[in-house]
């Protein structure tokens, strides 16, 4: 089984965000129990799946413990664990959790492992959320693991990694469109355009409205003098993404060029009304650049 590359040391400034972070939650309540009762597994499971459609994430957290009495029942519950402990707001008790459950199911390490980088990536415990998605990966090959990692290491500005992490994936599942996506993204920003151009493209015969990929070619066509594919391309991420600002930002910025004040002044409204909509909600759309 290929093992993806380590990069951080644990001695990295990351880790010591994540240990304050640790230290913080050390006078929080303790974590739930974990379920000792198989025959209520399935029944919690349902009752926690429930639980977190309608919005309710302390109860779900505890029915969803419960229910990880059961191995395959956990298996199930394991992403809606790592979602309510985000909701709460408690990525550390996740991770307490999540380790304490690995120790009980140990047939569960790979699933429960990326959960656990996750939940470590939120803790600002960079250095071990590496190595956490890498031991995942490492036990049983999950692309969204593979896209996981590679995102962690373009934070931390490691293409390279970021690039071996999504190959890696990708040799598990050769037509992965979002570890596609992704691995073309970064070729771009790694100005390798003709590498990146040839996967995007690739990318959109299989998902011809992936709006992200619309607007990462219109950047590379940019970048290989091709204003008229560029164009079209930037239009095309709009028209599958009404509410992307990057595209519409590349468009005023060649409106500009062009000499077309109107046109550029037009797209510069559309882009403050957008942003005037997100305003406090976090990130805005066509983010994916």
């Amino acid at each position: 089984m290929r093992r993806l590359p380590r990069r951080l040391p644990a001695s990295s400034k990351p880790a010591l965000v994540g240990l304050f972070a640790v230290a913080a939650f050390s006078g929080c309540a303790g974590t739930p129990p974990i379920g000792d009762d198989p025959d209520v597994a399935a029944a919690a499971l349902s009752e926690g799946r429930a639980l977190v459609r309608d919005g309710r994430p302390a109860p779900a957290l505890a029915a969803l413990a419960r229910a990880c009495a059961d191995a395959a029942a956990c298996a199930q519950a394991l992403p809606m664990l790592e979602q309510v402990f985000l909701q709460r707001r408690e990525p550390e008790r996740g991770i307490e959790f999540l380790t304490r459950l690995i120790e009980r199911h140990p047939a569960l390490e790979a699933q429960a492992l990326g959960h656990r980088g996750f939940l470590r990536e939120k803790a600002v415990d960079l250095p071990r959320a590496e190595q956490d998605y890498e031991r995942s990966f490492s036990v049983a090959p999950d692309p969204l693991v593979a896209e996981r990692l590679g995102s962690l290491r373009m934070r931390l500005d490691d293409h390279a990694g970021a690039l071996a992490a999504y190959r890696a994936g990708l040799e598990h599942e050769p037509r992965h469109v979002e570890l596609r996506f992704l691995l073309g993204r970064t070729l771009r920003i790694e100005n390798r355009l003709d590498e990146a151009r040839e996967v995007l493209e690739g990318v959109l015969r299989d998902d011809p409205r992936h709006a992200d990929v619309w607007a990462n070619l219109g950047r590379i066509y940019l970048g290989q003098g091709k204003p008229d594919a560029a164009r079209t391309a930037l239009l095309q991420a709009i028209a599958f993404n009404p509410r992307a600002v990057e595209p519409r930002y590349l468009l005023t910025k060649m409106a500009l060029a062009e000499g077309d004040r109107a046109r550029a002044e037009a797209l510069v409204r559309e882009i403050r009304a957008i942003e005037d909509t997100f305003v406090g909600r976090g990130p805005q759309p066509g983010a994916e650049f």
